[in-house]
């Protein structure tokens, strides 16, 4: 994760399964989209079970931006380590 993607995301009460949580989606849904994704927001309000119930939106893949079924496991992972 690049340090600006930190930055944006960073929240001074996020405990690390929630900093590992946060740092897997980041890496893979790519740190360019942090800005426009509304868990920024979430995180800076603390609001942690709305960041964790938002990364659904990144369970689509491929050209045609079909829900993949590895992604839909990868996402149920990052929400449970996240909400633990």
């Amino acid at each position: 994760m690049t340090e600006k993607a930190g930055q944006a995301l960073e929240s001074p009460r996020l405990n690390p399964n929630q900093f590992l949580a946060t740092v897997s989606l980041v890496f893979n849904i790519g740190s360019g989209n942090v800005k426009a994704f509304q868990i920024r927001s979430r995180l800076l309000r603390d609001d942690f079970e709305g960041a964790a119930n938002i990364c659904w939106q990144w369970r689509r893949g491929g050209p045609a931006r079909r829900i993949l079924p590895g992604l839909v496991k990868r996402r149920e992972m990052e929400k449970e380590l996240f909400l633990s």
